[in-house]
C-alpha cells in the first residue's frame, strides 16, 4: 500500500490563534459615567447606593436595596451567551469585521440591560410617605427615574 503524505498549511491556524488571543484580552465594561448628579454625588456613587441601599442610625434599612445592576447582569449574560458564539464563529471563518460587529452588539447590550432593568421596576415598592412626597413635589413615582440623570448616564465600552 502506498504511503500518503499530508501537508498542513499552518498560516490559517496561526491566524485563528492570533485572533482568539487578541479577543481574549478584550474586556466589556458596563456601568455609569463619573459625571456629577444633581444630588451632589457622582452617578457611579448614586448607583452604588441605590443598588445596595442605606441603613438608618439604628441599623435598620433606610433605603432598601434596588438590585437593578445585579438584575442587569443576568439580562446581559443571556445576550453574551447568544452573541459570543457568533463572534468566535466569524473569527474562525476569517471575518474579523463581522466578529467585531457582534462584539459591539454584546457591548451595547450591556448598556441596554441596565436601562431595561430600571424600566421593569422590579423593586420593592416605595413607602407611602415617599410616594406622597414625590407626588406633592411633582416628581415621577417610578423608582430610579426621578430626574432621568442616572438613566442617561449608563455607559458601556470595550477595553
Amino acid at each position: 500500500m502506498p504511503k500518503i503524505l499530508t501537508t498542513i498549511d499552518s498560516k490559517e491556524m496561526k491566524r485563528i490563534i492570533k485572533d482568539l488571543n487578541r479577543l481574549s484580552k478584550k474586556e466589556l465594561h458596563s456601568g455609569f459615567d463619573s459625571s456629577s448628579h444633581s444630588s451632589g454625588l457622582t452617578n457611579k456613587e448614586l448607583a452604588s447606593i441605590l443598588e445596595n441601599g442605606t441603613r438608618d442610625p439604628q441599623g435598620g434599612m433606610h433605603t432598601p436595596p434596588r438590585k437593578f445592576i445585579t438584575q442587569a447582569a443576568s439580562i446581559w449574560l443571556s445576550s453574551i451567551d447568544k452573541e459570543s458564539s457568533l463572534v468566535i464563529k466569524n473569527i474562525l471563518q476569517g471575518n474579523d469585521a463581522l466578529a467585531g460587529k457582534y462584539l459591539d452588539e454584546i457591548n451595547e447590550a450591556g448598556e441596554q440591560s441596565i436601562q431595561q432593568s430600571i424600566d421593569t421596576q422590579n423593586f420593592k415598592s416605595l413607602s407611602p410617605t415617599t410616594l406622597r412626597l414625590k407626588k406633592d413635589s411633582a416628581h415621577p413615582t417610578e423608582i430610579l427615574l426621578e430626574s432621568g440623570e442616572l438613566y442617561q448616564s449608563v455607559i458601556s465600552f470595550i477595553k
